[in-house]
């Protein structure tokens, strides 16, 4: 639990130095970065490739539980428990893929796609100076800051995703670690009157990711990013529009969910009080990853904008709370939009299962050391959506994925 005492950063400053000072010379080589290696800092992802950093495997025990609790002190109670969960989803997926149907990484297939352990620690600068940051990341979890002036200026991205969405228990239960992003969004959509539904819901198809997917910074009138220039794996176009008619995704639809600065959707200051009531419950559900001053933080910034966040949504939007069958639940999209931040969610269902991503960013996230501490006054709207991957070949540790499904 959390230290109520201490404020985020003390207690994040003084995880991050034990962290780096138990680290060996080989360790440390692979953890440390300079401050001033921007692409690098600002490189992020949520799928699952080899990447730069010291991972768990490279860790002794008493090191990977140093990992853990600066993992800890960068998330609330609740938050760093999802991360975890969802981190041990990994050997259900394997399962679920038939033990390696998913794919290998490197050439001699000696990695596994779906491993619990394969989360990154990264550091940039030196956490005894006023200027550095951190990242963490593997499969489904990413979770960054940066700290110019001896301040927190950025606690995103901040990434969630659950694959498998829903497992099944003993005892006929089931663990649904997003179940809270997705029934709040569900339960708004299905909250407003027609007409307001008619401005919110964008388009009947969702698309078939969040498009702005790992993009260092935000950018205007994206569509959802083939998987392939994340992954570094040959292009198939002809899969992706397979899979897209499969889905009905067709170009109006994709037209109608493309990310634009300017907002989509419906305006919290044109909902009844009852749905303004829903969209902050939703809010507080992504806000409530972070650590209580933080989080605090946050809801003032929502409360000064309130009235200009936009919600939407597309897909199927009229399943019960809780269905587990996929079949049963259609694929969705949603966002939620500020001037300072915006967190989006998507469901992809398939004929066994279905993956539910949830992002938080803000176009402050990749501000270069220079500018961390102007980082609030970059304003930018619109929903988030996938961003894709240019720079991937020059990644010094990357190896190709073949056959993966992020």
């Amino acid at each position: 639990m959390p230290d109520n005492e201490t404020s985020t950063l003390e207690r994040m400053t003084k995880a991050a130095r034990l962290f780096v000072a138990g680290l060996d010379d080989g360790q440390r080589a692979l953890a440390c970065e300079s401050l001033s290696d921007e692409e690098e800092r600002r490189r992020w992802y949520f799928t699952p490739n080899v990447r730069n950093g010291v991972s768990l495997p490279d860790l002794s025990a008493p090191q990977q539980q140093l990992g853990h609790r600066l993992l800890a002190s960068g998330l609330s109670h609740g938050a760093y428990v999802t991360a975890t969960t969802i981190m041990g989803l990994e050997n259900a997926l394997d399962l679920q893929e038939r033990w390696g149907a998913g794919g290998r990484l490197g050439a001699g297939d000696d990695l596994r796609v779906r491993d619990p352990n394969r989360y990154y620690f990264s550091f940039f600068g030196d956490p005894n100076d006023d200027d550095w940051a951190w990242r963490f990341g593997g499969h489904h979890v990413c979770v960054q800051y940066a700290v110019a002036g001896g301040q927190i200026v950025s606690p995103t991205p901040t990434f969630f995703g659950a694959n498998p969405a829903e497992s099944p228990l003993g005892g006929g239960y089931t663990l649904r670690p997003l179940a809270g992003e997705e029934d709040l969004a569900r339960e708004l959509v299905q909250l407003l009157s027609a007409e307001r539904r008619a401005q919110a819901v964008l388009s009947p198809v969702a698309p078939d990711d969040i498009m702005q997917g790992n993009r260092p910074r935000v950018e205007d009138g994206v569509f959802p990013v083939p998987g392939w220039e994340m992954m570094g794996t040959a292009a198939d176009p002809e899969a992706l529009a397979r899979r897209r008619a499969r889905a009905g995704l067709d170009e109006a639809s994709l037209e109608a969910t493309r990310f634009t600065f300017a907002p989509k959707g419906l305006p919290a200051s044109a909902m009844s009080e009852g749905e303004r009531d829903a969209l902050r419950a939703l809010m507080q559900q992504y806000i409530a990853r972070m650590p209580a001053d933080l989080m605090e933080a946050e809801h003032a910034k929502i409360r000064a904008d309130f009235d200009a966040i936009h919600f939407a949504w597309a897909g199927g939007w009229n399943a019960a709370r809780g269905t587990i069958t996929a079949c049963k639940r259609r694929a969705s999209w949603w966002s939620t939009t500020a001037p300072r931040m915006t967190r989006t969610t998507s469901t992809r269902s398939g004929a066994t299962r279905r993956a539910t991503s949830a992002a938080m960013r803000s176009p402050s996230i990749t501000a270069p050391p220079t500018a961390m501490r102007q980082h609030d006054d970059e304003i930018v709207w619109g929903p988030l959506l996938r961003r894709e991957r240019r720079y991937l070949p020059a990644h010094r540790s990357w190896r190709r994925i073949r056959g993966v499904c992020l």
